[in-house]
């Protein structure tokens, strides 16, 4: 299979089959600690899932290591470093600080294919995507859509979206992060690529662009190259070397291993304790996820398990005459059972959706034996001991296409579906994170949760600005380090270009002799003994402004 996509424009993607992709990111909500928070989440993706009813989609969580420079520029952003001597040389040091951390985050990104409901609409746009594959086999260029074919689907992926709830902020991806996503999935575990989802785009652009900034990678199944000879072992390469070998335009070598969810508990999953997808990060082996869903109607899903009744009957009918009729009967009394209980979970509520899918893991490396023993300590670790992962043989390749915009699904991956109700398959909880802390600002921490470790931001400015307190509260027992980390902020702000005021009423003087180290210009420390500065709004501000504050003050 070659490369599907031939066109990008904002976040649609146009592919030689003639179907146009829309790709928004999502942005994974907090997981919280009780059982009341986790029932929150999973009712928000369910919500989710029941507006996309009669659609398919591709959900992908895709793993990205953070880069110590892109820390560094969350602790400058918006920030003038003029006169900020300080600042400078605690952000240079805090690329040394964070250098060989496993910092990363998770990237979700949810891609429909959509139709057209104007059939001239879509046949011009089959009509042109043949055209433009017979220009490719000619060596000739093809055909680009035209502006009005670009704005028909854009209408339409808008439309879409508009239906859709809130909770995962969905917002369109740009060209750029649509090309760096490609890009990834041909050299991930190998190469590290400047990622544009750090950078949030100012206005989506929305020029149309080719496929040139993707490159047509060289997939070798089993890494058959690195074989001297590999007639010798063409025969049992698929059982022994159940990796894929891939190579971009530039050079680059990835070795990458597919797995696919072969079984899940028989209990079902439940909210809380069923949220194994959103937990993959708590597993300690970096991952990506991608999951070919089919969402069907409650009514669609009613039919089809009749259906399932119809030919349980039918086998019922012909097993009178077996030897083994009591074995076979009693197979068919479980199966009987388990669609009696799924009608009656389909039957709960009227807005239920029932979703198909087909859920796959790639661990990925620069050498084919660690990507091997990822995938092996992927199976075995231990939050998957209730889960089945399988390596088909001979699927490396199918499944590499089938976690892309455009790829399909083979028989072989399609043996691997599970059919489910919505609710159900939201109480895994894909999109669920632990992250913690602002987008910017100082760096206060670290969130070690989960073995795949993110930084902490805190921005007390950028909360003001938004209309929300910035003051916090520090809680912990004794000798925890509140007031360190209280240091620490005021520190960090005054180095930022704040103004520091200590109140300090101990005996020690513990925080008159902290603000006196830090730049005295921009800290007063105010005294009862020594008194040097004034905090009475009635000698501080103006006359008519200094009532009101102090009124409030004794209030």
């Amino acid at each position: 299979m070659r490369l599907p996509a031939t066109h990008f424009a904002g976040n649609l993607m146009w592919t030689r089959q003639g179907t146009v992709y829309a790709t928004w990111a999502l942005t994974a909500l907090p997981s919280g600690k009780s059982d009341d928070d986790l029932q929150l989440v999973a009712d928000s993706h369910s919500a989710f899932y029941r507006a996309l009813a009669g659609r398919q989609a591709l959900l992908r969580g895709t793993l990205v290591w953070t880069d110590p420079v892109a820390v560094v520029a969350r602790m400058i952003e918006d920030l003038d470093l003029t006169g900020l001597d300080g600042w400078a040389e605690e952000c240079e040091q805090t690329i040394d600080a964070v250098a060989g951390l496993p910092l990363g985050s998770r990237l979700w990104t949810l891609t429909v294919p959509l139709g057209a409901s104007d059939w001239k609409q879509k046949l011009r746009t089959l009509s042109r995507s043949a055209t433009t594959e017979l220009c490719d086999q000619l060596r000739i260029p093809g055909m680009r859509p035209a502006d009005a074919e670009v704005d028909y689907y854009r209408q339409v992926a808008t439309t879409l979206a508009s239906s859709w709830p809130s909770p995962f902020g969905h917002r369109p991806v740009t060209v750029a992060e649509q090309l760096w996503l490609l890009r990834y999935a041909q050299s991930r575990g190998a190469e590290a690529l400047a990622n544009p989802f750090d950078v949030p785009a100012a206005a989506p652009d929305q020029t149309l662009t080719g496929r040139a900034g993707v490159g047509e990678p060289v997939l070798d199944p089993a890494g058959m190259t690195d074989v001297d000879d590999p007639k010798k072992i063409r025969a049992t390469a698929p059982l022994r070397r159940r990796w894929l070998k891939t190579i971009t335009d530039t050079g680059t070598t990835s070795y990458q291993a597919g797995l696919v969810l072969a079984d899940v508990p028989a209990g079902g999953m439940e909210t809380p304790g069923g949220e194994f997808l959103g937990r993959f990060d708590e597993l300690g082996v970096p991952a990506d996820i991608g999951a070919w869903l089919t969402f069907r109607s409650r009514a669609e899903g009613l039919r089809r398990n009749k259906r399932g009744f119809t030919m349980l009957n039918d086998q019922a009918d012909q097993i009178d005459g077996s030897p083994d009729v009591a074995s076979l009967s009693a197979g068919l009394q479980e199966a009987a059972r388990q669609l009696i209980e799924y009608h009656q979970r389909l039957s709960i509520n009227t807005k239920e959706v029932e979703i198909e899918a087909v859920v796959m893991v790639s661990v990925s490396a620069a050498t084919a034996e660690a990507a091997d023993q990822l995938a092996l300590d992927f199976v075995q670790a231990p939050g998957n001991k209730e889960f089945t992962w399988a390596r088909p043989v001979g699927a490396e390749e199918d499944i590499f296409w089938a976690m892309q915009p455009g790829g399909r699904l083979s028989m072989q991956l399609n043996d691997y579906r599970h059919i489910t109700t919505g609710a159900d398959f939201a109480a895994a909880a894909p999109m669920m994170t632990s992250r913690l802390g602002a987008r910017k600002g100082i760096l206060l921490g670290l969130n070690t949760t989960t073995p795949l470790l993110s930084t902490v931001h805190l921005d007390l400015a950028g909360e003001a600005e938004r209309n929300f307190s910035p003051s916090i509260a520090l809680v912990a027992e004794l000798g925890a380090g509140k007031s360190f980390s209280m240091k620490k902020i005021c520190g960090d702000e005054i180095d930022r270009g704040a103004v520091g005021i200590a109140i300090d009423g101990s005996v020690t003087r513990e925080w008159a002799t902290f603000a006196r180290s830090l730049d005295g210009k921009r800290v007063s420390i105010a005294e009862v003994q020594n008194p040097e500065v004034s905090l009475d709004p009635l000698r501080v501000l103006p006359i008519h402004r200094a009532g009101a504050v102090l009124q409030s003050f004794l209030v």
